[in-house]
């Protein structure tokens, strides 16, 4: 943990030197990663970044805040609301970075599943990866979203629609090579196999 918090110091050294949006852009692109491998320090260094968002153009802040949804989202604090994501996905369909309008979707559909309204989630999801094949976009968010489509469907009832979201989710952790993914789906697939009865 100690070897994180130097990493940072040293990161926000680095940035120093560059100027405006350009320096912030740089930060949130080190939350960004490190909220996939440690969602308390990205949340922590996001906070430390609070007071400069305020100066910062428009596109800054709205990344930020997506930003602050995925670090509370990975260290599983839930939304309790679609206000914000919405303002999000507004901003990201109407002339915002287009490649973060999957991100934005995705995030809308984890919102309204912690809502338990499962019909906007996987409408939401179902966006996020039309817009990822629209795009060409070369990402493994691909396949968090065949996961989550997936573990709805399940919940749901409509296992053998589940399944396919699984397999199709494996697929693209394979292509990543994210082993800990895989190991994820395949205990998705084997219980998918287990609720429609095919125990062999």
């Amino acid at each position: 943990m100690k070897q994180l918090f130097f990493l940072l110091l040293l990161l926000l050294a680095f940035f120093a030197s560059c100027g405006g949006d350009r320096r912030a852009e740089a930060l949130l692109a080190s939350a960004d990663s490190l909220a996939d491998v440690d969602a308390d320090s990205a949340r922590r260094l996001l906070g430390s970044l609070r007071d400069e968002m305020e100066s910062s153009s428009r596109s800054v802040r709205n990344h930020y805040a997506l930003l602050c949804i995925k670090a509370d989202d990975k260290a599983n604090i839930r939304q309790t609301s679609d206000s914000a994501i919405l303002r999000l996905v507004d901003y990201y369909e109407h002339g915002g970075d287009e490649r973060l309008l999957p991100v934005a979707y995705y995030y809308a559909g984890r919102a309204y599943r912690a809502l338990n309204d499962a019909p906007q989630a996987l409408d939401y999801l179902q966006k996020a990866a039309e817009a990822i094949e629209e795009q060409s976009l070369n990402t493994p968010l691909l396949g968090k979203i065949y996961s989550q489509i997936g573990y709805i469907l399940t919940y749901q009832g409509f296992y053998s629609e589940a399944f396919k979201n699984h397999v199709a989710s494996y697929r693209v952790s394979k292509i990543y090579k994210d082993t800990i993914a895989m190991i994820y789906n395949l205990r998705d697939i084997g219980e998918a196999y287990w609720k429609t009865n095919e125990s062999d």
